[in-house]
């Protein structure tokens, strides 16, 4: 019968051929023989000492430096955030004094790794971990100056705009938040935890194909979905957000019913907004 094998890491196992590896476990000297280069012939033994123990579970981690994107300034206290490939938060620290952070990973576990500070735009890099036992991965973080920083806001701007949003677009027919939109909330979310006493309307929108009724209950459930989205993933007070669907009655062109217009010009009308209340 074999017992479970275990890489053992460096410098025993490496990308050659490694093989026979003993070791006594009184006097934690061992061998191994390996094909590496340096050795004097075509496969040799290697003698070792044992100096910590076997590492047997998977101990991975993530560490980096934050810095300003344009001036490679390090940024400390800055807020990063671990979430799971479904965007739930598992872990969040801030930068130390040298702008450094850390979490402890899983092995064969797909991540995000979020950064956010006020005056800047957040960021977030994904991260796929591997099965090898003891690894730390360098994920070094840049932030552009952005924001609400430094802008002219008044209420009644859109949040959208402000933050030079990507359009969050809907399935079509359907109102369940997709993965390419929750990056978008996700800053939206990021700026009201930047801002605890901004509050803010959703507002979601339409094209004016199918009809009128159905464009408004299409909205009003993308509305609801924002919502709660923004309240549940993001844990903002629910007194923060209101906001309902508009269907076709806001359109930002002339593309009404019966009116003949490309499908470029009817995508301008499926736009969601978040406009400032205070």
């Amino acid at each position: 019968m074999f017992s479970i094998p275990y890489n053992v890491g460096k410098p025993v196992n490496s990308s050659e051929n490694d093989f026979t590896f003993v070791l006594n476990e009184n006097t934690k000297i061992g061998y191994f023989s390996s094909n590496r280069t340096g050795g004097k012939g075509n496969d040799d033994i290697y003698s070792f000492k044992q100096t910590g123990e076997l590492i047997t579970e998977c101990n991975q981690y993530v560490s980096g430096v934050v810095t300003d994107a344009n001036t490679r300034e390090i940024l400390t206290d800055t807020e990063v955030i671990l979430l799971g490939d479904n965007n739930q938060e598992l872990q969040r620290t801030v930068t130390n004094v040298k702008g450094e952070y850390t979490f402890d990973l899983e092995c064969a576990t797909p991540y995000i790794v979020r950064a956010a500070k006020i005056e800047y735009n957040p960021t977030e890099v994904t991260l796929a971990t591997h099965n090898v036992l003891e690894y730390t991965y360098q994920l070094p973080l840049q932030l552009s100056k952005g924001g609400l920083a430094g802008k002219e806001v008044k209420p009644g701007d859109d949040l959208a705009e402000l933050l030079d949003l990507e359009i969050i677009y809907f399935d079509l027919d359907k109102s369940f938040i997709r993965s390419d939109a929750e990056i978008e909330l996700q800053k939206i979310i990021a700026t009201l935890k930047q801002y605890p006493s901004l509050t803010i309307d959703v507002r979601s929108h339409t094209y004016s194909r199918t009809g009128d009724d159905y464009n408004m209950y299409l909205s009003e459930q993308r509305a609801k979905n924002t919502i709660k989205y923004i309240i549940e993933k993001g844990e903002i007070d629910k007194s923060r957000i209101t906001g309902r669907g508009y269907g076709e009655t806001n359109l930002v062109n002339e593309c009404s019913n019966n009116t003949s217009c490309s499908d470029q010009e009817h995508q301008l009308n499926r736009r969601s907004e978040f406009i400032m209340i205070k």
